[in-house]
C-alpha cells in the first residue's frame, strides 16, 4: 500500500520541484527565494538553502550536484546530502 505525504511549505509559493531517489528526497523552489530538501520518508523539511534573490523556478539533482536556477539571474550548483552552497553562477543577464 503507498503512502501519501503532504510536505506544508507555509513561507511562499512552490514553482519547481524535483525528485532525487537516490537520497529518498525531493527538494522545492520557492517563490522567497528558498529550496527546500524533504526527507520523503518523515515529510519533514531537512535543510532551506538560502541565497537566491528572487523565485526559484528551475531545479536540477545529478548524484553530485543539485542546480538552482533564478529569476535573479543566477545559478546555485548545492551539496544534496549537505545542502552546503558549491558555486554561484551568474553569467546571465535576465531570469532564468
Amino acid at each position: 500500500m503507498a503512502t501519501t505525504r503532504h510536505f506544508t511549505n507555509t513561507h511562499s509559493s512552490v514553482y519547481s520541484v524535483v525528485l532525487d531517489a537516490v537520497r529518498n528526497q525531493a527538494c522545492s523552489g520557492s517563490m522567497d527565494g528558498t529550496v527546500r530538501m524533504w526527507n520523503l520518508g518523515t515529510g519533514t523539511c531537512v535543510h532551506t538553502l538560502s541565497g537566491h534573490t528572487s523565485l526559484v523556478g528551475l531545479l536540477g539533482i545529478s548524484p553530485s550536484h543539485l542546480v538552482s536556477a533564478s529569476a535573479d539571474s543566477t545559478l546555485r550548483v548545492w551539496y544534496p546530502e549537505s545542502g552546503e552552497l558549491k558555486h554561484t553562477l551568474q553569467a546571465h543577464t535576465g531570469a532564468i
